[in-house]
């Protein structure tokens, strides 16, 4: 069973203050209560993020890294196991007019080093890498 908390669930998360403010302690921490709620497409996946009562921020997110406990509803606590480090490949592919350029997957997500893949859009030496490796 894991022990990252579901969408819906409702959570206690204490996180390390990344806040550079002179004067505070190094180690200071904070903690937020909110509704678990499904993590945003760009951050990183091993994000967590929950509900707010405060209008100006609806939604808090949490790098797993930074977060020292978790407590649940029933009062059971956790720490959220680091996230394991994931398998980078890379590939070469020849473009149409003679450049070479670098096909890179890094666990679910990848990227190219060509004009549309530094855009992220659509890249077809990506789709051409994906179709091969099917």
């Amino acid at each position: 069973m894991s022990n990252r908390p579901q969408v819906g669930e409702k959570v206690k998360i204490e996180s390390r203050d990344l806040s550079r403010v002179e004067g505070w302690p190094k180690n200071r921490t904070s903690t937020f209560e909110g509704v678990v709620v499904p993590t945003f497409s760009w951050l990183d996946p091993s994000s967590i993020c929950i509900s707010s009562d405060d209008p100006k921020i609806p939604v808090r997110s949490f790098n797993i890294q930074n977060v020292v406990k978790i407590t649940r509803e029933n009062g059971s606590e956790s720490k959220p196991a680091p996230p394991q480090k994931e398998e980078s490949k890379s590939w070469t592919v020849n473009g149409s007019k003679g450049a070479v350029y670098v096909v890179i997957k890094n666990g679910t997500r990848w990227g190219c080093n060509c004009v549309a893949g530094q855009f992220n859009r659509a890249c077809k030496h990506v789709r051409e890498i994906q179709e091969q490796n099917k």
